[in-house]
């Protein structure tokens, strides 16, 4: 199966929607507006209710011509295959492979465990979707049977693990200036963490211990706009556990083609499709009362099982509601001719 062949199965099974099922959502001359299946793996749902109240104190939107990005896969290369893989000593021969159920297919370098033959060890290129990782079996467990007490020691704190990935970049050929910086200039990044708890025999306290630390980068959009991410969608991300191990690299950048403009919309407008429900969030419903006090632009990428042709300019409305329970609300700019 071809990658091109693999998105129109997808596009036949999954992604036929109307502009009802987007809340109205027009498109504009030379692309589509984004459909129910993107909308949902995106920025969410229509909220169930409307509130009744809304107020601004954010500052005004934006009010120029919005860029929208087409994409497209990164091509396969075997070069950037094997350096990490000789990086990480994973031993084995480049080849293909093809999940059907997942209607995947792509190039692989499998180190095998020789006793059961399960995958030790592995380097991954999706050809259907364009991701790329490198993952062990070492999920950080170290374990002290007769003492019940994990053995774990060197997760990297976050500074060392911000240091040790920002280091590993360019073994993927990427650099800093691939990434998303904050308006300041430093570079953007998040961490994310798993961790056991344990009885201490001694002092008879619960105990939590870190056994893996993650890093997380995101993608720089062309225009330097702002990203916003579902999943792996628009990351990489660099994982540590015990002895400051890398066991996974992740990383899912798609390629990014100005391809024309939405139109901006007022203070007015954004408040009004607030009202009567012209707006998406992960959140079941939406206070009675809501304060918007930021309103940024976004691009929304889905994960790297989202089909998504196209990368759409949304206003995100963040606030509080009743009792001050914080509220992020999305809104499309204007799609219509």
């Amino acid at each position: 199966m071809t990658t091109q062949q693999f998105h129109q199965t997808r596009k036949g099974v999954v992604i036929a929607s109307s502009a009802a099922l987007c809340g109205g959502l027009l498109s504009v001359a030379g692309f589509p507006a984004p459909d129910a299946y993107i909308l949902e793996r995106t920025v969410g749902y229509q909220p169930a209710n409307r509130p009744h109240r809304v107020e601004w104190k954010a500052s005004e939107p934006i009010q120029t011509n919005l860029t929208v990005y087409s994409t497209s896969v990164p091509p396969f290369n075997r070069a950037l295959m094997q350096r990490v893989a000789d990086h990480f000593q994973v031993r084995g021969e480049i080849r293909q492979f093809t999940d059907p159920d997942a209607f995947a297919f792509g190039y692989v370098i499998e180190e095998r465990d020789p006793t059961n033959r399960t995958t030790v060890r592995d380097v991954a290129y999706i050809a259907t979707t364009g991701a790329f990782r490198y993952g062990t079996a070492d999920r950080g467990d170290r374990w002290d049977i007769q003492s019940h007490r994990p053995l774990v020691h060197g997760v990297p704190e976050k500074v060392e693990a911000l240091e040790t990935a920002i280091s590993l970049l360019p073994l993927l050929g990427i650099s800093t200036n691939d990434l998303h910086h904050r308006r300041d200039g430093s570079l953007f990044s998040s961490f994310g963490e798993e961790g056991v708890t344990y009885n201490n025999r001694v002092t008879k306290e619960r105990k939590r211990i870190v056994i893996q630390r993650s890093v997380n980068f995101y993608q720089k959009i062309p225009g330097g706009e702002v990203i916003n991410s579902v999943g792996d969608g628009g990351q990489v991300r660099f994982t540590f556990v015990s002895e400051g191990k890398v066991t996974s690299i992740g990383w899912f950048f798609r390629r990014l083609d100005p391809v024309g403009h939405a139109r901006p919309k007022s203070r007015r407008e954004l408040m009004e499709d607030v009202k009567v429900g012209r707006c998406w969030t992960y959140y079941q419903n939406v206070p009675r009362s809501l304060t918007i006090n930021n309103c940024e632009i976004v691009y929304p990428q889905g994960n790297s099982g989202t089909h998504q042709m196209f990368v759409w300019p949304f206003y995100m409305l963040t606030g509080v509601g009743d009792e001050g329970r914080p509220v992020t609300l999305f809104v499309a700019a204007k799609w219509s001719k």
